[in-house]
């Protein structure tokens, strides 16, 4: 089985903001780390619960994602610039 795709509600209101074909774009790379969550991340972070986030770089974006193995659920958590 696959793993499901979860966006919070703060990325899509931050994603209103983008040109159509960005957030297109954008929507596909989410897909793709839906599809093998483990590749797509260059480094991880540690959140506010000691849970593990990876994050993702991508056109100029750092994508914050929590791969929950028990819900075979990936769950995007935040976008920010990445620098």
């Amino acid at each position: 089985m696959g793993y499901r795709l979860f966006i919070s509600f703060e990325v899509l209101a931050q994603m209103e903001k983008f040109k159509r074909s960005r957030k297109v774009t954008l929507l596909r790379q989410f897909e793709r780390i839906r599809d093998f969550p483990g590749n797509y991340s260059e480094f991880c972070e540690a959140d506010e619960t000691g849970r593990r986030v990876e994050v993702s770089i991508f056109d100029g974006l750092a994508i914050y994602y929590w791969i929950d193995e028990a819900d075979k659920d990936v769950k995007i958590l935040k976008l920010m610039t990445a620098d």
